[in-house]
């Protein structure tokens, strides 16, 4: 009996894919050998998402370049001088900084003067870093970290524009703030100062004003000559860039890793220019680790005030010898006074805790929260008296005070507060 064919599945297509397919049609299986493309031409910088055997990084920057063709477009055996001349022709960065992004990343790598492959910046702590934006951490023991861009931590970072258009400067010392405050670790300088660096050339890349036009070709030689000698008007003024990145922009470099349509670099981006953003991102986020702190001490404050307000309502706990635990009672002993109208209500023994249905309360005599309030001078209490009725055996008297319904969210704060409180229904 003769066997049926076996059909091959499809390759499952990539979101690049389907972009490139949905504006150009669709992508015939194929090979980038050498670096070239044979679907859109060796010398053509046209976007081509990336082959199955291509080599790629975390880095969307890099990804883009290769699958535009500024990079070889299998992203390997890159050397330091295709690098630079990538970055100043993709992105029309200057040339001091192309040199220092490339040279500084040949020296994290460990590969002085060597070839790369996209591949190799993806080894954990050498350029990659954990706190990424838009990328998972390394998993445990791994020496790559992931190179594909997850989409809903895309969307998170995108849910942090403030007018929901524009990514600006605040918006993403925001973002990296809340970020790398999920790690019980702090980031080093080094890997700080990269993150920052690598938003600070985003940010200036792609905030072309609304209104820019193509820029025109280029004269001939012989124009700008004459353009020279002959008297001319004055330029206007370029367009004031935007003060962020699109929405749209970003989400299509980052996560297709192609440039977006019509986009084309509108002026060069410098060192000097990076660094003044890189240190406006780092004041932000220094000026919100601040506000944080303050706004934390201010909380503690707000509910140390309300916890000696209640102090003098709250119970004196004496613990119990048998379980080490605080017990749900008010001392009545030895000291003169009367007790209060309260107290004296709902006065009973330890024996029969069930007789209140209101919650109870319960504090140590070395409580934290005693002491501060006895410092601000109000009544805590250890200072109550306490009624000293007369028992046949002798001894202190133990009974309940109930604390108001009104109360309850005050009680809250002082357990998660002192760790000393405990609510008993």
């Amino acid at each position: 009996m003769a066997s049926s064919p076996q059909t091959t599945p499809a390759p499952t297509r990539t979101a690049s894919e389907s972009s490139w397919a949905a504006s150009r049609g669709p992508v015939p299986p194929h090979a980038h050998a050498h670096g070239r493309c044979p679907v859109t031409g060796a010398e053509s910088h046209d976007y081509c998402p990336p082959q199955a055997d291509d080599s790629r990084s975390p880095c969307p920057a890099l990804n883009t370049l290769a699958n535009h063709g500024y990079l070889p477009r299998d992203g390997k055996c890159i050397t330091p001088a295709v690098l630079v001349h990538a970055l100043r022709a993709g992105y029309h960065l200057s040339l001091p900084l192309a040199w220092f992004l490339t040279h500084g990343g040949f020296y994290l790598l460990g590969q002085r003067r060597k070839r790369i492959c996209l591949r190799d910046l993806s080894r954990h702590n050498c350029i990659e870093h954990n706190a990424s934006l838009v990328h998972p951490d390394v998993a445990y023991r791994d020496e790559y970290a992931p190179v594909d861009v997850h989409l809903h931590m895309l969307e998170d970072l995108l849910r942090y524009s403030t007018d929901g258009a524009l990514m600006t400067p605040d918006d993403v010392a925001r973002v990296r703030v809340v970020r790398e405050a999920a790690y019980a670790v702090p980031m080093d300088k080094v890997h700080a100062e990269i993150a920052r660096g690598e938003m600070a050339i985003v940010l200036q890349l792609f905030n072309n004003p609304d209104n820019l036009s193509p820029p025109a070709p280029r004269a001939p030689l012989l124009t700008r000559i004459r353009r020279v000698f002959a008297p001319q008007p004055p330029a206007p003024p370029p367009p004031a860039p935007l003060p962020g990145v699109p929405n749209h922009m970003l989400r299509v470099w980052m996560h297709e890793e192609r440039l977006p349509d019509g986009w084309t670099p509108y002026h060069r981006v410098g060192l000097l220019h990076t660094i003044r953003m890189a240190t406006r991102l780092r004041r932000s986020m220094r000026a919100l680790h601040t506000e944080q702190r303050k706004a934390g001490r201010t909380r503690s404050k707000t509910i140390d005030g309300a916890v000696a307000a209640l102090i003098p309502a709250l119970t004196i706990a004496t613990p119990d010898a048998e379980a080490r635990r605080p017990s749900v009672v008010v001392e009545t002993g030895d000291v003169g006074g009367e007790p209060l109208a309260d107290e004296r209500a709902n006065k009973t023994t330890v024996d029969s805790p069930t007789a209140l249905d209101t919650p109870r309360s319960t504090m140590t005599r070395n409580s934290t929260l005693a002491s501060s309030a006895s410092s601000d001078g109000l009544r805590t209490p250890l200072d109550v008296p306490l009624p000293a009725p007369a028992l046949s055996g002798g001894g202190v008297k133990e009974s309940v005070y109930p604390v108001r319904e009104e109360e309850e969210g005050i009680l809250d704060m002082i357990r998660e507060r002192a760790r000393m409180i405990e609510v008993v229904e």
